[in-house]
């Protein structure tokens, strides 16, 4: 599941012009399910999420996989525990798809009241840039505290507008562990190609090509 948040600029040049009011910031503490929807490409995910550091926990093949969200670094992770590995991204890296700290930075416009997840929600008109030059047009709805409940518009990586649907469900408030936002011990952190499916050639055997 890939969804750039790098998102094309291009994409927004018919919007209207920013909006006045910042989204929620995000001070909850909380753990829920997501269910994100890419096109007709849906995956779920165990979620712990703590002011904008956020614990994604999924299964992939049958392999457990977490992504790791620290805004407060500029740093995020993918690690696969059974293989005891993980991949230091950039925060605009495609592996992240939807970033709550980046659309806490977007500005929209209050559209209502509705509820989400069992949550008093407000439901917000975004179609706004970011800083780095990309973009999102659609609704997000918020609790007060900065719960993104829910998030649905259309984001592009550059190429074809692509749907995006994110919900919350089964969301309890209260205090998360600050070590689940932090590499697992004795987990090795490995380049760009060292994950499965990057794994670079073996050596080769001294005098053979």
């Amino acid at each position: 599941m890939r969804l750039p948040l790098i998102l094309s600029a291009a994409a927004l040049s018919l919007a209207s012009p920013a909006l006045a009011a910042k989204l929620p910031p995000l001070r909850a503490e909380y753990a829920a399910v997501q269910t994100l929807v890419v096109n007709s490409a849906k995956t779920e995910a165990k979620l712990a999420h703590s002011r904008g550091k956020e614990r994604r926990e999924t299964t992939v093949d049958g392999l457990a996989n977490l992504l790791l969200l620290r805004p407060d670094k500029a740093k995020a992770w993918v690690v696969q525990p059974e293989s005891g590995m993980a991949m230091e991204l950039t925060p605009m890296d495609p592996e992240i798809g939807i970033d709550p700290s980046a659309l806490a930075t977007l500005e929209g416009e209050p559209a209502g009241k509705e509820k989400v997840a069992g949550l008093d929600t407000v439901k917000y008109r975004v179609q706004d840039v970011f800083a780095e030059g990309g973009g999102f047009d659609g609704h997000v709805w918020s609790t007060e505290d900065g719960i993104y409940a829910k998030v649905e518009g259309t984001a592009t990586d550059g190429g074809e507008p692509v749907a995006v649907r994110m919900e919350l469900r089964e969301v309890k408030r209260g205090r998360q562990d600050p070590a689940l936002f932090e590499l697992p011990a004795g987990v090795r952190l490995m380049d760009m190609g060292t994950l499965p499916d990057r794994v670079p050639a073996p050596p080769a055997t001294p005098g053979k090509p």
